[in-house]
């Protein structure tokens, strides 16, 4: 045949694990293919029926088989091909931890069959490892969206009476500039968003098509989908808000360290009001812009080693002290002023954008003195480091979950899951405990984490009052005390609920705050 492939995409994050400790992942057990089929002159193939054979090699060229792989069926529109591979000879056990290679040998047009004349199409494509996301405490739950798309083994998990509907999803759509990182949406979940319009256009004979997704248009239908399905409570909340936030531009790849918080609507403040204190009600809901948020608290490590440039480039002294047991405990004991300045030192010595300035025309950045920013001073879409909005941190700190009252869930804390009720500062090496639905560790517990808002006992009614939601609250008007949340190594079970507010004055320090940094996904 004179055919040879002119484009390909490949998508590799199908049914993935991710182990985010050492960067790699398992053997997908599907792998969604797209490609281009085009004559030798450059024309596009017909359209049409052709039997197409795939198999993988370690090697651009001979090299070994690492799977023996299957022939599809394939319907060429437009010389595209979409077909999802696995579906009939299992891929368990390929090192995708490796660059592999697709090899395709496609048939005659209205050939029934491979012949063995028929040579393979030039060149291999590479199948580069992509690692999409972090595995989150949402997996398990995605077992089951997984069965509601597809159709799986699982007998729990069919949609009775659905189909595929050809054409129903364009793959532009889904176009190769969305990156999927959010860790509230695990590496099985973006493999089946990415292959959606694959697997419906085309049509597949096999497992999947059983349960196979009724689709009628786009995305907007999709999320009608999500919410037309019977699922309760924080199940049903969660996969409608991961479908909804699934739209080109709106997700990011977070920098080194830090995990995607997506844009969205978000419900806060306590579900339980005869539990917590009056400035934590009523509940109110936000829509928050895309940010970054760092894994960890910051580290005593991390604050020496930017305070030491910071020292050599025009910065006032901090106090950075440590509490625990290595230089992997929480730095703590900094005033907010030196919080908000280490923020920005952070960020000159990356490169970044500082966002605290100490002029609303942003020109002299914020490195000396202990000065009452306003929100006018702060360039909030600039890429680098600040402090969370105290909207922001318990949005996050909630990690996909509604109404409940700790980042796990409604179980009483413990031994297991947070460091709290000592009776001295006793701080634990940073990721000690589980992380919460958006990939965050320590959230509460260890130090409480400095906010930029200033504190009113009245603000959450404030809030409230406005028409919902509210966009982006930065925090009322007052800044005799700056928030604080999160709870400690020193607080009460009760202060670790999510909805839990405190406040210091920004000029004061204890061994028990500490702070955790945010960037703006939007950032420049």
């Amino acid at each position: 045949m004179s055919q040879v492939i002119s484009f390909i995409f490949i998508t590799c994050a199908l049914l993935f694990t991710c182990l985010p400790t050492h960067g790699q992942f398992q053997s997908p057990r599907l792998l969604p293919f797209q490609g281009r089929l085009t004559e030798a002159s450059g024309k596009p193939i017909p359209d049409g029926v052709r039997f197409v054979q795939f198999r993988i090699l370690d090697a651009p060229s001979v090299g070994n088989i690492v799977w023996p792989g299957e022939t599809h069926r394939v319907t060429i529109n437009g010389g595209l091909i979409n077909v999802v591979l696995g579906t009939k000879s299992p891929l368990d056990g390929l090192d995708f931890n490796r660059t592999l290679y697709l090899e395709m040998v496609a048939g005659a047009e209205g050939a029934a069959q491979i012949s063995p004349n028929d040579p393979p199409l030039s060149p291999r494509q590479a199948i580069l490892p992509v690692l999409f996301a972090q595995e989150s405490a949402v997996s398990r739950d995605t077992q089951k969206l997984a069965g509601l798309l597809f159709g799986t083994n699982d007998p729990s998990a069919g949609i009775p009476g659905s189909r595929i509907v050809r054409g129903s999803i364009e793959a532009a759509q889904l176009s190769t500039n969305i990156q999927l990182s959010d860790p509230r949406t695990p590496s099985l979940v973006q493999g089946i968003i990415r292959t959606l319009p694959m697997v419906i256009d085309n049509q597949l004979n096999g497992p999947l098509a059983d349960g196979g997704l009724q689709v009628k248009s786009d995305l907007e239908l999709l999320r009608s989908l999500v919410d037309s399905q019977q699922w309760a409570g924080d199940t049903y909340k969660k996969y409608r808000d991961l479908l909804a936030i699934v739209e080109p531009g709106n997700w990011k790849i977070p920098p080194s360290g830090m995990v995607f918080i997506p844009g969205g609507e978000y419900e806060l403040g306590n579900s339980y009001p005869t539990e917590g204190a009056a400035d934590e009600i009523p509940v109110h809901k936000v829509t928050l812009s895309p940010f970054f948020m760092d894994k960890y608290e910051v580290t005593y490590a991390l604050s020496q080693s930017v305070y030491n440039w910071a020292l050599a480039h025009n910065y006032d002294s901090m106090n950075l002290d440590n509490y625990g047991s290595g230089d992997q405990s929480p730095v703590s004991n900094m005033l907010w002023y030196q919080a908000v300045r280490w923020c920005n030192a952070r960020s000159e010595k990356e490169g970044l954008t500082p966002v605290y300035y100490t002029d609303e025309a942003h020109k002299s950045v914020y490195r000396q003195g202990n000065v009452d920013l306003l929100p006018t001073m702060v360039l909030w879409q600039a890429n680098g480091y600040r402090l969370p909005t105290e909207a922001e941190w318990e949005a996050s700190a909630r990690g996909g979950l509604v109404g409940k009252r700790f980042p796990w869930g409604d179980a009483s804390p413990n031994a297991t899951n947070a460091n709290f009720g000592n009776g001295s500062p006793s701080h634990k090496p940073v990721g000690s405990y589980p992380a919460n639905g958006f990939g965050l560790f320590d959230i509460v517990g260890n130090v409480f984490e400095w906010c930029w808002d200033g504190h009113s006992s009245v603000y959450y009614q404030t809030l409230a009052a406005l028409p919902q939601p509210v966009l982006n609250p930065r925090g009322p008007s007052n800044l005799d005390g700056r928030v604080i949340r999160g709870g400690s190594s020193g607080a009460l079970g009760i202060e670790l609920r999510c909805s839990y507010r405190n406040y210091m004055p920004p000029g004061n320090h204890t061994p028990y705050v500490g702070l955790r940094c945010v960037r703006s996904a939007l950032g420049q």
